[in-house]
């Protein structure tokens, strides 16, 4: 595991178990961490692996893991890393809680998962997949993992150990090359929105604005406010009811906005913020997360034009997918989506009279 400054695996290191030694010929090796403490020494390491990989997201980044981590992470730490020589070049993030099988670090809110890897290594991905399933081996314990993305690396690469089924619908809207909001809309959608335009100049204008820098913890708190008042006559509690969330989503503003993966739009009528969207982004892609509008400005369509805002935004920010994420709500196909559902695979140990499928490779220090 790398040091803080990003030095590469030690050949000895408290809380690092050795997992699968270099094939001849080969310098790449898997190891599983094991202490929470040394996670944050990864963040280089981990940064500049989630911008070698092949079309990562917010929710594979340490500025959303290390602070669910801190909230959430309650239980066993396994966190696969391979390396090549000096570089981080495949992580999996997982723990276990007691009783629960091994998952994914961000289980619960974050709506998709796949393994990290970089993408100009060619062993990377075949190696963090045998370590995967040498980790549900050793520990004989079951590996789930939820909401895997569609087309994701590790339904591929563990398809021969996992059992794989469709999970959460998960809406998402292209965005080729050189089309526009007209191009990319129905024309039914955009006619609400025009309509949502005039109703809102009528009522004395709206603005809307990206939310940049410092402001973005006061646009939380609008975020709580509306979601609070949204939810009133409701049985169930909104998500930002729970104040272990709420923790969560502060601690990861600011490293999200310093990486540039926060996108926050606001929108206001006279002066007062009247409903808020919370987006990520991620290379080539922009998704909309959580968002909540004052009821008593519905006839306006608040939520509706912050979310053709974000389109808009996606497209200028040459983006070419919106993804709408977990849930099959409605209207997120009136915008055009259209479902790319995810994943769960399921990763069972094997009996321990069954010879390993990695046999030799599996080094279990003396």
């Amino acid at each position: 595991m790398g040091d803080a400054a990003g030095s590469g695996p030690p050949t000895v290191a408290v809380g690092v178990d050795p997992m699968i030694a270099p094939r001849p010929n080969s310098d790449i090796c898997a190891e599983v961490v094991r202490d929470p403490a040394m996670l944050a020494g990864l963040v280089a390491d981990w940064w500049r692996l989630w911008h070698a990989a092949e079309q990562p997201t917010a929710f594979q980044s340490p500025a959303w893991l290390l602070p669910w981590w801190s909230v959430f992470g309650t239980g066993d730490l396994y966190a696969i890393a391979v390396w090549s020589e000096e570089a981080l070049v495949g992580f999996a993030p997982l723990y276990r809680r007691p009783g629960a099988p091994i998952q994914p670090l961000g289980v619960g809110i974050s709506d998709q998962f796949d393994l990290l890897i970089d993408r100009s290594v060619p062993e990377a991905g075949p190696m963090l997949a045998r370590a995967v399933e040498s980790l549900a081996d050793r520990t004989a314990t079951e590996i789930e993992l939820p909401e895997l993305a569609a087309g994701s690396h590790a339904a591929r690469l563990l398809a021969g150990r996992g059992r794989l089924a469709q999970g959460s619908p998960c809406p998402v809207l292209a965005l080729p090359e050189g089309a526009d909001f007209e191009a990319v809309v129905p024309a039914r959608r955009r006619r609400k929105m025009r309509m949502a335009h005039h109703r809102a100049e009528a009522a004395g204008g709206i603005e809307i604005e990206a939310v940049i820098g410092g402001d973005a913890m006061a646009a939380i708190g609008d975020l709580v406010r509306l979601q609070t008042l949204r939810w009133a006559d409701r049985d169930e509690a909104p998500v930002l009811a729970d104040p272990a969330f709420r923790t969560f989503l502060e601690a990861a503003a600011v490293p999200l906005a310093e990486a540039g993966l926060l996108r926050l739009t606001r929108l206001r009528v006279d002066n007062g913020v009247v409903a808020v969207q919370l987006g990520l982004a991620g290379p080539g892609h922009h998704a909309a997360y959580l968002g909540a509008f004052d009821p008593a400005f519905e006839r306006i369509s608040p939520g509706a034009l912050l979310m053709g805002a974000a389109i808009e935004a996606a497209i200028a920010e040459g983006a070419r997918a919106f993804r709408f994420l977990r849930g099959g709500e409605a209207y997120k196909f009136a915008w055009g989506a259209v479902d790319r559902p995810n994943g769960r695979m399921v990763i069972a140990p094997r009996d321990r009279g069954h010879p390993s499928s990695i046999g030799r490779d599996v080094f279990v220090p003396a």
